[in-house]
């Protein structure tokens, strides 16, 4: 990654509810562990794992642009 993304919020509108919203990598890094955590318990064969990871992965990838997102804020 060169370039830093920008991140795209929700913003409710009418009667929608705001999300739980976590701006700390330190949160999604947790959950990627813990993501790792559950693949290394299921079998290598097993559908669920590549699941598992693939899970861990996008986490770690979103705490990775949240990181981007403090050090290069948007304009």
């Amino acid at each position: 990654m060169n370039q830093p993304f920008n991140l795209i919020t929700y913003r409710p509108t009418g009667e929608a509810k705001a999300l739980p919203e976590h701006w700390d990598p330190a949160y999604y890094r947790d959950r990627a562990k813990a993501w790792r955590d559950k693949a290394a318990t299921i079998p290598e064969d097993h559908p669920e794992r590549a699941v598992c990871v693939e899970l861990a992965e996008g986490y770690e990838r979103l705490a990775t642009l949240l990181e981007q997102r403090r050090c290069h804020p948007a304009p």
